[in-house]
C-alpha cells in the first residue's frame, strides 16, 4: 500500500487566532495551551482538538506523512511545538513545512516529488486552493469551518476519519490474506507430501515397471483411484495388492484428508467407494482416461515378461526361438502348445504359461483370454489359439519384426499349406472408472 501524504493548512483549519474567530461557524474550538502566534493576535484556539488529535495519531500510525502549507507566518518550529503541546505528538525535524505560501499547488508538487499526486491530500478551508489542487490531480478535502458553511466542520473531520480508518484496516486485511495464503500453501504442501508417500508405499509392492510408472504419473487422488479402479480385475470380489494397499492407507487416520473425499460420512473405505469416486470425477466420457492411456504399455510389458520367463525353461532352442518371435498372445499360446496333443499335457512351457497368466501382475493378459478374469487353464489356451489373427494386437513390433512376419507369411503362401492358425485379440477395457521570522501574519488562506 503506497504511502499517503496529508498536507494541512493551519489558519482556520487546525487552529485560529482569537481576532479571527468571528470568521468561523460554530465549529468546536478550545483555547490553546500554546500560542504559535506568540501573542500577536490575543491568543490562539485549537479547532476540534480531540478529533484532530486522533486523526493525526492514526495518520502516523499508518506509516503515512504529515506536511503543512500555510499562507500565514507560522514557522516550522512553532507548529512542531504546537503539536507537541496540543496533541502530544512529536513531529520530529524531517516533516515538510511551507509558510507565507500563496501558490499552494506549486508547493504540493514539491512535496509530492516522485509520488503519485493521487497519494497527496490537501486539507484547506480556502476553496480556491482546493480547486487549484484538485485540477492538478491532487486529492483534496475542503475544511468546512467558514462562517458560511452550515456543516460546522463535520464533513472534513468525517472524511479524514474514514480515510485513516480505511488505511488502518487495510494492512490488517492484507496481513490476514498473506497469513491465509501461507497457511493454504503449507496445507497443500503437506497433502502433496502425504500423497507422494501413498504412491511410494504402493510402488513398494511387486508390480510391473509400467504399473509403477503409471502410479508415478499420478498427480491427484482422482487419477490414483481411476488407475486402481480401471485396472482392478473384472471380478469385483478380487482385489489386486495395490488396491488392497490403497484401502488400508486410506483407512489410516493419518490420511483422513484423503479418506473424507472418498467417504464423506467417515465410514471405512472399500473398493466400491474408490470406484465410485473415480467415476464421479469423470467430466468427459469420450476422453481417454488417465490409466487407459497406459494400459497397452502395461499389457505389452507383461507379455514380454511372460516370454522372457518361458525362454529360461529347459526346452528346445527351436521352441525358445519360436516363443521369442511370438508377437501376440494367441500366437504365444499356439507356439507353446505346438506339438502338444494331449489336453492334459504336463509340458513345462504349458504349465508355466498357465501359472504366469494366473499371476496378479499379468491380469490384463488373463482377461484377454477368459474375459471374466477367471483363472486360466490349459483348455483356455487351446481355445484362444483359434481366434483369427487379422485383428490381433501387436506388442511393440519393430520394423524387423514386421519384415519377419511378412516373410513368414509369404513362405506359408508359397508352400500352400493346408491349414494355419489364425488368431484374433480382443481388447478389454474396464468400465469400473473413467476418466497467483518577521512579525506574525494571520492569514486564513
Amino acid at each position: 500500500m503506497p504511502k499517503m501524504i496529508f498536507t494541512f493548512d493551519l489558519d482556520a483549519t487546525l487552529l485560529c487566532n482569537s481576532q479571527d474567530l468571528q470568521s468561523l461557524n460554530t465549529v468546536e474550538r478550545t483555547p490553546s495551551n500554546y500560542d504559535p502566534y506568540q501573542g500577536d493576535f490575543g491568543g490562539c484556539h485549537t479547532l476540534q482538538k480531540e478529533k484532530t488529535k486522533k486523526i493525526m495519531q492514526d495518520i502516523l500510525k499508518n506509516g503515512d506523512e504529515i506536511t503543512f502549507i500555510t499562507a500565514g507566518s507560522i514557522k516550522k518550529s512553532e507548529i512542531k511545538q504546537f503539536f507537541q503541546v496540543e496533541y502530544n505528538i512529536d513531529l520530529g525535524d524531517d516533516f515538510q513545512h511551507y509558510y507565507n505560501t500563496i501558490d499552494k499547488t506549486a508547493a504540493l508538487m514539491q512535496i509530492a516529488g516522485e509520488n503519485d499526486y493521487t497519494n497527496i491530500v490537501l486539507i484547506d478551508n480556502y476553496f480556491p486552493h482546493i480547486e487549484s489542487a484538485d485540477t492538478a490531480g491532487f486529492k483534496t478535502i475542503y475544511a468546512d469551518n467558514n462562517k458560511n458553511d452550515l456543516t460546522n466542520g463535520i464533513n472534513y473531520i468525517q472524511q479524514l476519519e474514514e480515510i485513516t480508518a480505511e488505511r488502518t484496516i487495510k494492512p490488517y486485511y492484507k496481513q490476514a490474506e498473506e497469513d491465509l495464503a501461507i497457511a493454504i500453501r503449507k496445507r497443500e504442501l503437506k497433502h502433496k507430501v502425504a500423497f507422494l508417500t501413498i504412491i511410494e508405499k504402493i510402488k513398494e509392492l511387486d508390480l510391473l515397471t509400467s504399473r509403477k510408472s503409471s502410479l508415478t504419473c499420478c498427480c491427484t487422488l482422482d487419477e490414483l483411484c481411476e488407475i486402481i479402479s480401471e485396472r482392478e480385475p473384472y471380478d469385483f470380489k478380487a482385489i489386486t495388492p495395490e488396491g488392497d494397499m490403497l484401502i488400508k492407507i486410506l483407512n489410516d487416520y493419518k490420511n483422513y484428508h484423503f479418506k473424507r473425499k472418498i467417504s464423506p460420512h467417515d465410514k471405512p473405505v472399500h473398493m466400491g467407494d474408490i470406484r465410485r469416486y473415480a467415476l464421479s470425477q469423470v467430466k468427459d466420457e469420450n476422453k481417454p482416461t488417465f490409466s487407459a492411456q497406459n494400459s497397452e504399455k502395461e499389457k505389452a510389458e507383461a507379455f514380454l515378461k511372460v516370454k522372457e520367463t518361458l525362454k529360461i525353461l529347459d526346452i528346445t532352442e527351436s521352441k525358445k526361438l519360436a516363443i521369442d518371435k511370438a508377437q501376440t498372445l494367441p500366437n504365444l499360446c499356439a507356439t507353446v502348445l505346438e506339438k502338444v496333443k494331449n489336453l492334459k499335457s504336463t509340458a513345462p512351457e504349458v504349465n508355466k504359461l498357465v501359472e504366469l497368466l494366473n499371476h496378479h501382475n499379468h491380469y490384463l493378459l488373463r482377461i484377454e483370454i477368459t474375459k471374466s478374469n477367471a483363472f486360466v487353464c490349459e483348455e483356455d489356451l487351446w481355445r484362444h489359439t483359434k481366434y483369427e489373427e487379422e485383428n490381433s494386437s501387436q506388442y511393440f513390433l519393430s520394423n524387423q519384426d514386421r519384415k519377419d512376419i511378412k516373410a513368414s507369411s509369404q513362405e506359408e503362401n508359397d508352400s500352400k499349406e493346408s491349414s494355419s492358425l489364425m488368431f484374433q485379440h480382443h481388447s478389454v477395457h474396464s468400465d469400473a472408472g473413467a476418466s497467483n521570522s518577521p512579525a506574525h501574519i494571520s492569514n486564513n488562506q
